[in-house]
């Protein structure tokens, strides 16, 4: 009895130490169970009309063919494509290009008459694409062979020989010629993302983590001797903020050049316009996690809402996966996200070649983002007592 009642008081122990810390409960039960939820709303759980969808693209029919019609229809119908039909006309092809570059296509489909076989007369499939993504990519031409092979044997009036048979027969009628549009000379066409997401992602728990360190240095009594001379709050804060941002810039240039030496990323090619990205994305990450410093009264609380934060913005933000593959509501929430925007400007770089003058919005973007977000720091802290 007295080892049972002996192991019931450390157990009584452990629970009061956790219902003291005020990180533990947060990150035991609330991130886990909004995350669940995000995740539930962007695959459509709770409602299936919301489930993922929407990939960009254009399709074009220039052929008279009754099986031409049925792969747009067919494409029209398939929930993971957001289909739009461009003008009838040759010139369309040039402005589905420009579209494509600008980042508001990402495929586009153009059929016209192909070959005759017998009394047979084929498809021409040409496919323009931005394969940005992996994930995307895959999903399209899964989803462009699928509307292929279910409509043309039946509409062309051919046996149904199997797949097998279905596929040879279809080779023969069917021609799908591929022009990439954007990233064709880059080595590792999916690095770009993959690297991008997963650098900004930990680039925001890094800064976040260097930010909080304000309760820290303040327990030290750091601040106290500090602000007894001639430093202001404002000082105080500005300089941790110039730190983060260095961090941040040599973090960030770590990874990426991490990323050229195992997977052959062209960084050093592109650097003139991959450092004001990366100088803009550190500032915004920054100012975040000052931020959260502020409206917070510990390092524990801090790095515990800041987690969920972080998390909660690389899911939508397509750090993790292709923002096109969200509900439409997922997507307009996704663009105020500091993740989405630096996402858009590493793969505008590094996977677009985009100029200087294409990157500008990002670039504006995370700068505004980065002023607004300091100052509504820099105001929250001369009225908290985190200096005190």
């Amino acid at each position: 009895m007295n080892r049972l009642r002996t192991l019931l008081t450390l157990v009584r122990k452990e629970f009061a130490l956790f219902r003291r810390d005020r990180a533990a409960l947060p990150l035991t039960f609330l991130i886990p169970a909004g995350l669940i939820f995000i995740f539930g709303e962007i695959f459509g759980l709770r409602n299936p009309d919301s489930a993922p969808g929407g990939i960009p693209v254009a399709a074009v029919n220039h052929s008279d063919q009754p099986a031409a019609a049925r792969i747009v229809e067919a494409l029209a119908k398939d929930p993971a494509l957001d289909l739009g039909t461009g003008e009838q006309t040759e010139s369309a092809d040039e402005a589905l290009r420009e579209l494509i570059r600008q980042n508001r296509l990402r495929f586009a489909v153009i059929l016209s008459p192909g070959e005759s076989s017998g009394v047979l007369r084929g498809v021409h499939l040409r496919v323009l694409g931005n394969p940005r993504n992996a994930v995307e990519t895959q999903t399209f031409h899964a989803v462009l062979q699928r509307a292929v092979l279910a409509g043309l044997p039946e509409l062309l009036g051919a046996p149904d020989a199997g797949d097998a048979g279905r596929s040879t027969f279809l080779s023969r009628l069917v021609k799908v010629e591929n022009e990439q549009v954007t990233g064709s000379e880059v080595k590792a066409p999916s690095a770009a993302s993959v690297v991008g997401g997963w650098a900004v992602m930990f680039l925001l728990f890094s800064l976040t983590i260097s930010s909080t360190s304000i309760f820290d240095e303040k327990k030290a009594g750091l601040y106290q001797r500090m602000l007894s001379g001639s430093v202001t709050r404002s000082q105080l804060v500005l300089g941790k903020f110039c730190w983060g941002m260095l961090l941040g810039i040599v973090q960030l240039l770590t990874l990426f050049f991490t990323g050229q030496f195992l997977f052959g990323l062209d960084i050093t090619g592109r650097l003139p316009l991959l450092l004001p990205v990366c100088i803009a994305a550190s500032a915004a990450c920054t100012a975040f996690g000052m931020l959260i410093a502020s409206v917070t009264s510990s390092a524990e609380s801090a790095r515990s809402l800041a987690t969920f934060l972080i998390l909660v913005m690389s899911a939508l933000g397509g750090a993790w996966f292709p923002v096109s593959l969200m509900p439409e509501f997922i997507q307009q929430i996704a663009k105020v996200t500091i993740v989405f925007w630096t996402m858009e400007g590493f793969t505008g770089v590094l996977w677009a070649g985009h100029s200087a003058r294409e990157i500008l919005p990002c670039l504006a973007v995370l700068s505004g983002t980065a002023i607004a977000v300091m100052l509504a720091a820099l105001w929250r802290f001369r009225r908290a007592r985190a200096f005190e």
